[in-house]
């Protein structure tokens, strides 16, 4: 048995390996006993070393990511996105078509595979906003419009909210480093009665200065009691989606 020493720590399997968290702490096994040094210096376990060194690549760059979106997730995030941001991730290394196998990374891989994953697996944005939602990445800004609608139709709510409230969210991160920012833009808040206006959200890219850049667009549910708000962290309810991703 060997104890998880990275700043990561993590549990699931990866090939014949075991990580799992006891009251030692995080640690690591191989079925059957094999060692700790045995797997790291074995020629037999080449492979097993090679799928650690590309999980620990993703691992270390969906912390990164999920730094960058930040503001996103306080509403409308579930516990398990961790495990879909790695899965997607994993996958994102595995498309690194320069570099050999155990040595694959993010920055050659296809970052649009992030595309679509919704931050909330209990809710996504398509079932919880029905209205039309129109993309526009352009060279410098990325923007979202919503043509005007009415809530009572097109919206899926919470018991009990009164009010909602669209943003887009903007990261980006310099893979390989500790570096990311974030930018949050927002409707306010709307009333669920009556038809809106015309919804329009922007970014733009100069705020955004680092290599992998994604956007998040959301919506959260929100109940006004006498003048003040109170949001609904409604694990069934609030969406959220990575819409776009770009590499430059």
């Amino acid at each position: 048995m060997a104890k998880q020493s990275s700043f990561l720590n993590f549990t699931g399997n990866i090939g014949k390996l075991t990580f799992y968290k006891n009251k030692d702490g995080y640690q690591v096994r191989e079925k059957g006993g094999v060692s700790k040094e045995r797997i790291m210096t074995d020629p037999k376990y080449a492979r097993t070393r090679e799928n650690m060194a590309e999980f620990a690549e993703a691992a270390k760059t969906v912390k990164l990511l999920k730094d960058s979106i930040r503001p996103a997730l306080i509403s409308a995030a579930d516990s398990k996105l961790f495990a879909r941001l790695q899965r997607a991730m994993v996958r994102v290394v595995k498309s690194d078509d320069v570099n050999s196998r155990g040595q694959r990374k993010v920055v050659e891989g296809n970052w649009n595979l992030l595309r679509g994953i919704q931050l909330n697996k209990s809710a996504s944005l398509r079932s919880t906003l029905r209205a039309n939602i129109n993309l526009d990445n352009g060279s410098d800004a990325f923007s979202v419009t919503i043509p005007a609608f009415n809530p009572a139709d097109l919206l899926v709510s919470p018991a009990g909210s009164t009010d909602f409230r669209m943003f887009l969210v903007g990261g980006a991160i310099a893979v390989g480093t500790d570096l990311h920012t974030s930018v949050r833009v927002d409707t306010g808040l709307l009333p669920q009665y009556g038809t809106t206006d015309p919804i329009t959200l922007s970014i733009e890219k100069a705020d955004l200065p680092y290599m992998h850049r994604l956007f998040v667009l959301g919506i959260e549910f929100v109940q006004m009691v006498n003048g003040d708000e109170a949001t609904l962290h409604s694990s069934s309810y609030n969406a959220a989606a990575i819409v776009e991703t770009e590499k430059v």
